[in-house]
């Protein structure tokens, strides 16, 4: 009896990390908070593989070029420099508010809302 409960036990032990592997291979996005601003500001600001001062950087940029000064092309990309260099894309969410989703080499993404 004790031999068959040893070897339950040996099999869940190997089992349960193998189980919990899918939950673990995909990275979470950070939640990065929002920044009241020009207009509304960017709010709802997520990195999936960027830490949170990265994340605010790509928005904070995205918002002096697109918005402040006007200089994205409204039915293209928007080429940020923030190292290593972003795309961002930008979309209508709603009445005055914009979702824009920037991306990097390697599985980087950075997203976020924009409101007047």
């Amino acid at each position: 009896m004790r031999r068959k409960l040893s070897i339950a036990i040996l099999c869940l032990g190997l089992v349960a990390p193998l189980q919990a592997a899918p939950a673990q291979a995909h990275d979470a996005p950070n939640r990065c908070g929002q920044k009241p601003g020009f207009g509304a500001g960017w709010f709802k600001v997520r990195g999936h593989d960027v830490g949170c001062a990265q994340a605010r950087k790509v928005a904070r940029r995205w918002e002096n070029k697109c918005v402040r000064d006007g200089r994205c092309d409204p039915g293209g990309p928007a080429i940020i420099h923030v190292w290593p260099t972003y795309t961002c894309r930008d979309d209508q969410a709603g009445y005055e508010s914009v979702r824009v989703k920037c991306t990097a080499r390697g599985d980087r993404i950075v997203h976020f809302y924009w409101g007047s």
